[in-house]
C-alpha cells in the first residue's frame, strides 16, 4: 500500500512538471512571435486625400510603440474613421492591412482610407427656442457659426451650441441646457439634397430669472473686514436680469482683492415663483502682512537682468482693498550693467467711488552703473514718483482702457573716465511729465495670444512744471512731447488645435518733439542742447526687438546706448506649440518660433532713411510656464546698415555668420516678445 502511494506521488509531481514546462514553452513561443512595427502607411482610395499624413499620425496610437499591437491597430482605424466623420465625411470607411517588413519579425501596417464625398449643411434648425423673448432670439439668429452650403464640421456645431447657450445664460435663462444635436442625412434622388445634412440643435431654455439677494460670509475675519469691500465688486444688482457673464466677471473682480482667497459666487436658492436666483459668497481672509524673498528676472531696455529681492506687503492698507508693497532689489546684466532698486507701491481700487477707476502710486529710487563706450561709463541715480489712473471701459467698445499718469523724476548722472580714473561733473536733470494712453485690447489671451488685436496710442508731455522748477532749484529740465503708437495682430492658423500654430505681427512707431529752451548744467557750464531724459528716449535691439543685435548697440544715432527720438520697430513671428495635446507633461508646454524683425532709431523723423532700416531673422525655443514663457532666441543680422560693406547676411562667410556678436546673437527673455 505504501508503494502504491509512492508511485501516485511521483505521477502527480511529473504531471505538474509537465504542465509547468508546457506553460513556459507557451510563454517562450508567445515572446518569440511578438512583432515589431516597421512602418505605418496611409493608402487613399481614388487618390483622394483631404488631410495630410502628419495630421492622421497625430490621431493614432500605433506609432507610439515599437511593438505592433493588432488590437490598437484596429482601434486606430476607428479613430481615423471618426475623425473623417466629424469633419463631414459621413460615409468615410477605413480598412486595414498588414505585410511583413524588412525581416520576419517586422510588420508594415497600412490604413486604407476611402473618404467618399464630403457632406455640406443644408439647413440649421434651433429646436426649443420658440418661446424665448424676441430680443434674445434676434441675438441667436445673428453671427451664427453654421452657414448653409458650408462643409459639415462637428467642432463648428459645438461652437454654435456654446454660442447659443451663452446667449441664453446671459439673458436671464439661468437654467438653460443644450441637448445632443441631431444630424439628419438625406437619402434622396434629388441631386440638390445629395450629400447634404440638416442640423437640429436642441435646447431647453426653461424660465427666465433675475438676480436676487446676495449673502456674503467672511471667515477668519480677524481684521474686521467689511462685506461692502466685496459687494462693490459685483457687476450685477439685485433685480437685474440674470447674466452668467456678469457673474463670472464679478467673481474675477473679487479674486483680485489680495486679502481674500478662494472667494466664490454660488447659487444659494432658486425661487421659481418670484423668478429670482439668490446667491451666496463665501470668502476666506488670508494674512494681512507678507514678507517674502524673490528671485527676479526682468527685461529692461532690451537687456535681461537677473537678481534677488525682498518684498513686504500689506494687503489691507487702511482698509478699502488698498494694497501697499515695499521692495528692495539687486539686479545684474553683466559686470558692466547692474542696478539697485528700492520701490514702494500703493494700489487704490474704486477711486472716486467708481468701480471702473483704479489708482496706483509708485515711488522708487534706482542706482545703476552702465557702460557708455570703451573708455567711459556712468552711474545714474534717479528718484521717481509715478501716479496713474486707469479707467476700464466696456469690452464691446473699440477702446477699452484709458490710462492717465503723472511722473516726477530727478536724475543725477556721474560720468567716469575709466582710462584716466577721472570723475567728470555731475549732470542733474528734473522731469515732470503727464501722459495719456488710449488702449484697444481685444486679444484672447495675454500670456499666449492666438487671436485678436491690440493697439495703444500714448502721449507724454514734459516741460510745464519743469520750467518753474528749473528757475527755483537751478536744475536741468526738458520740454518735449512724446507720441507713440503700438499695434499687434494675431491669427490662429490651426483649426483642429487652437494655439498650435499662431502668426503674429507688431509695429511700433514713435517720435519725441522737443520745444522751448532746453538747457542742462554740466558743472559750472550751461549748455543748450536738444536732450531728453535717458529713460524717455527710444532704444532698440535686445531680446524683444531686432534680436540680431544686443541691446543698445543699434541705432542711426551717435550713441545707440543712450537711444534716439524716432523709432520704427516691427516684427513678424510664427509660434508653434506642437505638443499642446500631448499627455507628456514635460513636452506639453514646449514651443518654437521663427521671426523676422525690422526697424531702427534716429535722432528725428526727418533723419529717417529706408536704407537704414535694419533687419534680423532667427528662430527660438520657448517653454511656457505660469509666469510666462522662458525664451531662447538665436538672431542673425539679415541686413546691417551700420557697416560699410557686406551688409547682407549671406555676403559673409560661415565663420563670420556664426561668430557670436558679429552676425549672430543669443537672446534670453521671459514672456513673449510681444
Amino acid at each position: 500500500m505504501s508503494l502504491l502511494k509512492y508511485f501516485c506521488a511521483i505521477f502527480v509531481f511529473l504531471s505538474f512538471a509537465s504542465i509547468f514546462a508546457q506553460d513556459n514553452n507557451d510563454d517562450t513561443e508567445r515572446k518569440s512571435t511578438i512583432l515589431k512595427l516597421d512602418e505605418v502607411r496611409f493608402k487613399f482610395a481614388d487618390n483622394k486625400q483631404d488631410f495630410d499624413e502628419s495630421t492622421l499620425e497625430g490621431i493614432i496610437n500605433t506609432t507610439k510603440s515599437d511593438n505592433f499591437l493588432r488590437s490598437e491597430f484596429y482601434t486606430d482605424s476607428k479613430r481615423i474613421q471618426k475623425y473623417y466623420f466629424d469633419n463631414g465625411f459621413l460615409d468615410a470607411f477605413v480598412d486595414t492591412s498588414t505585410a511583413i517588413g524588412s525581416d520576419s519579425s517586422m510588420i508594415i501596417a497600412t490604413f486604407i482610407i476611402n473618404e467618399n464625398t464630403r457632406y455640406k449643411i443644408n439647413k440649421v434648425f434651433y429646436n426649443g427656442l420658440e418661446d424665448i423673448n424676441e430680443q434674445t432670439y434676434s441675438l441667436v439668429s445673428n453671427d451664427n457659426f453654421l452657414k448653409n452650403n458650408r462643409n459639415y464640421n462637428k467642432a463648428e456645431v459645438q461652437l454654435e451650441i456654446t454660442r447659443v447657450l451663452g446667449i441664453l445664460l446671459n439673458n436671464g435663462y439661468a437654467l438653460a441646457q443644450a441637448d445632443v444635436p441631431d444630424i439628419v442625412k438625406f437619402v434622396s434622388k434629388d441631386s440638390a439634397l445629395a450629400n447634404r445634412v440638416d442640423i437640429v440643435l436642441n435646447f431647453t431654455p426653461r424660465s427666465r430669472f433675475n438676480f436676487g439677494r446676495t449673502n456674503i460670509t467672511i471667515s477668519n475675519n480677524s481684521y474686521g473686514i467689511n462685506s461692502d469691500d466685496i459687494r462693490r465688486e459685483l457687476e450685477y444688482k439685485e433685480g437685474e436680469l440674470y447674466s452668467k457673464e456678469k457673474l463670472i466677471s464679478s467673481e474675477n473682480r473679487i479674486s483680485k482683492i489680495a486679502i481674500f482667497q478662494n472667494a466664490r459666487i454660488q447659487i444659494d436658492e432658486i425661487d421659481s415663483l418670484e423668478g429670482v436666483i439668490n446667491l451666496k459668497i463665501d470668502a476666506a481672509v488670508t494674512n494681512k502682512f507678507e514678507l517674502k524673498p524673490e528671485i527676479l528676472a526682468y527685461d529692461i531696455g532690451g537687456r535681461f537682468y537677473a537678481g534677488a529681492g525682498l518684498t513686504f506687503s500689506n494687503k489691507y492698507f487702511f482698509g478699502g482693498g488698498r494694497v501697499f508693497t515695499a521692495s528692495l532689489k539687486a539686479l545684474i546684466h553683466s559686470f558692466n550693467f547692474y542696478r539697485y532698486e528700492g520701490l514702494t507701491t500703493l494700489f487704490q481700487p474704486h477711486l472716486f467711488d467708481n468701480d471702473k477707476i483704479t489708482g496706483n502710486d509708485n515711488f522708487g529710487i534706482t542706482s545703476q552703473r552702465q557702460l557708455y563706450n570703451d573708455s567711459l561709463d556712468y552711474q545714474l541715480t534717479s528718484v521717481k514718483n509715478l501716479a496713474s489712473l486707469k479707467y476700464e471701459l466696456k469690452n464691446y467698445t473699440y477702446f477699452n482702457n484709458l490710462i492717465l499718469d503723472w511722473k516726477i523724476a530727478n536724475e543725477r548722472t556721474i560720468i567716469f573716465d575709466t582710462l584716466l580714473s577721472i570723475v567728470n561733473p555731475v549732470y542733474n536733470d528734473f522731469t515732470s511729465s503727464i501722459g495719456l494712453s488710449v488702449i484697444h485690447n481685444h486679444v484672447d489671451n495675454l500670456q499666449y495670444p492666438t487671436d485678436g488685436s491690440y493697439a495703444s496710442y500714448s502721449f507724454e508731455e514734459a516741460g510745464l512744471l519743469g520750467t518753474l522748477v528749473r528757475k527755483i532749484f537751478n536744475t536741468s529740465t526738458s520740454s518735449y512731447l512724446k507720441v507713440t503708437t503700438q499695434n499687434k495682430f494675431f491669427w490662429n492658423l490651426s483649426e483642429e488645435n487652437k494655439g498650435a500654430s499662431v502668426f503674429g505681427t507688431k509695429l511700433v512707431v514713435g517720435n519725441i518733439f522737443e520745444y522751448g529752451d532746453n538747457t542742462f548744467e554740466l558743472g559750472d557750464v550751461s549748455i543748450s542742447s536738444d536732450i531728453v531724459p535717458t529713460d524717455a528716449n527710444y532704444t532698440i535691439g535686445g531680446s524683444v526687438s531686432l534680436r540680431g543685435w544686443r541691446a543698445g548697440t543699434l541705432g542711426a544715432v551717435e550713441s545707440p546706448s543712450l537711444g534716439g527720438r524716432f523709432i520704427i520697430d516691427g516684427s513678424f513671428e510664427h509660434r508653434t506649440k506642437p505638443f499642446s495635446k500631448s499627455k507628456n507633461l514635460l513636452i506639453k508646454d514646449l514651443g518654437f518660433a521663427t521671426f523676422f524683425d525690422y526697424g531702427n532709431i534716429w535722432d528725428s523723423y526727418k533723419d529717417f532713411q529706408f536704407n537704414q532700416i535694419a533687419m534680423a531673422i532667427g528662430a527660438g525655443i520657448r517653454y511656457y510656464t505660469i509666469v510666462g514663457a522662458f525664451r531662447f532666441d538665436l538672431g542673425f543680422k539679415l541686413f546691417d546698415p551700420g557697416v560699410d560693406d557686406r551688409r547682407w547676411l549671406f555676403d559673409n562667410n560661415i565663420g563670420t555668420i556664426f561668430k557670436s556678436g558679429e552676425k549672430m546673437v543669443i537672446q534670453f527673455g521671459i514672456g513673449n516678445t510681444f
